[in-house]
């Protein structure tokens, strides 16, 4: 036996309660989990399938031939013992209990009570030798409700002495990295990745279903999982896209991540050394190289003062969507008493109307950038509102997804572009040194959104008009308003969230729309 692995709960060691974090399992090892999700993904139909029928086959014949539950000898005998990715196809197959012939009438029988196995560490066929062996039945969530099983752990020398990492190479996702007692199977997140980013299904709307599901089959509530099941998917989103990101297999590995590099850029856009070739400066052609922003706020993604950063860190910070968190925070703070931006368009009463609704808010909604020609949210382009739509905001999203992008025109679409433009190269400068620019007064086209356009009084019409900007071609500007609709769909699961998983969630559902949108 490896004299390295820790002591399960049942073996003598106490199972404390305690508060985690949702980056419990993320803090621990964060390469290492990339390394075995990636492992497992790329062996999933490896696996020898040999036992999937026989352990079901099997124990459901000697259970209707005579008594109770399979004794250990009988697993043996009978190879009721599943292995690695079995697993996950057993119980796809399975309803979680079997009818258990206890003398006079059947009953309901968890996995467990029947005998099932599931052994760790091991392919092919071959049973451990000295296995660890979990005295407390095992809880699995998976796509059709909870299951309780016998697990096992490898205890060979040879063995990773990490449980978590043998559930991980397993497709199963450890609730916590330390004396794991319940696991979210693989194929459970992937599906609550897709309904979220899809549907914005929340996450209790799936433990509810999964709950109803296992209590109509055993007529027993099932024990509560659900905080289990929020870390594992807040875990899953930020892991996934860094192994979308490229950064499974880098050498620097998640630490060294750049800013905005986990974000989908748009492949259309201009990027120098990318897509364009050394004689685009050169050319007569110039507006074919500009590039198409549009920039708004938006007061239905609010936050409300649930918990605070310090409690609830975002695991994407600055790597994906939303600006760098440190900075823009500092910036913002110099600048407290800064009012909002007005405006002289007819909208400006539905915007006073909204920043009467911010009691018990620690954010009012979010400012974004966006590509308004493909509808491409920009890496580095969102950030939190404090305090209506103010200059300080706009200002620090803007230069942060704009960076050091060496463009020779930028359109910028505004719905208040006639307040925001004025002096916005006098109030770059004062932005800290991470979300300085080399833009300039020639590099920057002001522009009013078509449809926004016609509420603004009529000496404005002509000076911020798509129709009279030369090479601008036939844009609207109103993208990043349908890009809005799409997202708030998610607002009132993300209302009620701490900051860094509103943060992560809000990252994720952005992603998942440039994916789509390209």
């Amino acid at each position: 036996m490896n004299p390295n692995l820790p002591e399960l709960p049942g073996l003598g060691a106490k199972h404390k309660k305690s508060a985690k974090p949702n980056n419990v399992l993320y803090a621990h090892r964060p390469h290492a989990i990339i390394d075995d999700q990636i492992s497992a993904d790329g062996c999933r139909h490896v696996v020898a399938k040999k036992t999937r029928l026989s352990a079901r086959e099997l124990g459901q014949e000697t259970l209707m031939k005579d008594t109770t539950t399979l004794s250990r000898a009988d697993q043996a005998d009978n190879f009721s013992y599943l292995l690695g990715e079995d697993f996950s196809d057993f119980i796809d197959t399975s309803s979680g209990t079997d009818d258990h012939w206890n003398g006079t009438y059947f009953e309901p029988a968890t996995l467990a009570e029947i005998g099932l196995t599931v052994q760790l560490g091991h392919l092919g066929g071959h049973l451990c030798p000295s296995p660890h062996v979990t005295t407390n039945s095992f809880t699995v969530v998976h796509t059709n409700g909870l299951h309780c099983v016998n697990l096992h752990f490898c205890g060979c020398t040879t063995a990773d002495s990490d449980y978590y990492a043998q559930l991980l190479q397993s497709s199963l996702y450890p609730a916590t990295p330390q004396q794991p007692q319940t696991a979210v199977s693989f194929d459970l997140l992937r599906l609550m990745h897709s309904l979220n980013c899809t549907e914005k299904l929340p996450a209790w709307d799936l433990w509810k279903s999964l709950e109803t599901m296992t209590e109509e089959r055993t007529h027993v509530a099932p024990p509560n999982r659900y905080k289990v099941l929020l870390r594992a998917i807040c875990q899953w989103r930020f892991l996934q896209m860094c192994k979308e990101g490229g950064h499974g297999h880098d050498a620097t590995g998640i630490p060294g991540t750049p800013k905005g590099q986990l974000a989908t850029q748009c492949p259309a856009c201009p990027h120098p050394g990318v897509n364009l070739d050394d004689s685009w400066r050169t050319s007569r052609k110039s507006f074919l190289y500009r590039l198409f922003l549009a920039t708004d706020a938006n007061f239905r993604l609010r936050n409300a003062i649930v918990s605070t950063n310090e409690h609830d860190p975002p695991l994407l910070n600055g790597t994906a969507y939303f600006v760098d968190r440190a900075p823009y925070t500092s910036h913002i703070r110099n600048y407290v008493s800064q009012e909002e931006m007005s405006s002289c368009s007819g909208f400006s009463a539905m915007f006073l109307a909204d920043l009467k609704k911010a009691k018990g808010l620690q954010t009012t909604g979010v400012t974004g950038v966006t590509c308004s020609r493909h509808g491409v949210w920009r890496s580095n382009g969102i950030g939190d509102l404090q305090r209506g739509e103010r200059y300080c905001n706009v200002n620090t999203t803007f230069a942060s997804t704009v960076g050091e992008d060496d463009t020779l025109k930028i359109v910028v679409s505004y719905d208040i572009a006639c307040q925001w433009g004025v002096n916005l190269m006098s109030r770059l400068p004062e932005l800290p040194e991470s979300f300085q620019t080399h833009l300039s007064e020639e590099s920057i086209i002001f522009c009013v959104p078509k449809f926004h356009l016609w509420a603004y009084q009529s000496q404005c019409h002509a000076l911020y008009s798509f129709n009279f900007k030369p090479g601008v071609g036939r844009t609207h500007g109103e993208t990043i308003e349908e890009n809005w609709s799409v997202s708030n769909c998610a607002a009132m699961q993300t209302k009620m969230m701490g900051p860094g998983v509103r943060e992560d969630t809000l990252n994720d559902i952005f992603n998942f729309h440039n994916k789509r949108t390209i």
